[in-house]
């Protein structure tokens, strides 16, 4: 038997740890839960009950945000009720282009500016930020970790070796 085939059945053969329970189960706990108010609060469920706005919404709310931590969601959530409720009027009129009546042009440019600045959203700018001061303030040198454009935060596909 090669050390692979080794390898692989001693990691078939080993229990479940318990924090995979918990990581998982924990959380569909509660996803099934807010399923089943939301079903109770309506007193009905069918395709109609999320439409396709609110879906680019949640989708816009959370590449705002960023896609690679937990952190993103809230801060593209709060981000977005910023925009939805303080765009309107602080938004000058140019034209038939821009005006209080245009939120989505105005968010299609801010989330284009996010998506090319940064892909990891407003949380990835943060510590891309932060990363910089700390290095500012230890007289420079290289960065800690390199930032990576693959996907789910892990390294690029050319960079695996």
């Amino acid at each position: 038997m090669t050390r692979a085939n080794r390898a692989v059945r001693e990691r078939l053969v080993r229990p479940m740890p318990d924090d995979g329970l918990w990581g998982w189960g924990a959380p569909l706990l509660i996803a099934a839960f807010a399923g089943i108010l939301a079903v109770w609060y309506n007193r009905r469920i069918s395709p109609g009950s999320i439409n396709l706005g609110q879906t680019i919404d949640i989708l816009i709310i959370a590449v705002i945000g960023g896609l690679y931590r937990l952190e993103g969601a809230w801060v593209g959530a709060f981000a977005f009720a910023l925009l939805d409720n303080y765009s309107r009027e602080w938004t000058p009129s140019i034209g038939n282009v821009l005006g209080p009546e245009r939120f989505t042009t105005l968010l299609g440019i801010i989330f284009l500016i996010i998506v090319l600045v940064s892909p990891g959203g407003l949380v990835g700018l943060w510590e891309s930020g932060v990363d910089r001061l700390r290095r500012r303030d230890e007289g420079g040198g290289a960065p800690r970790h390199t930032p990576t454009p693959g996907p789910e935060g892990g390294p690029a596909p050319t960079t695996v070796k």
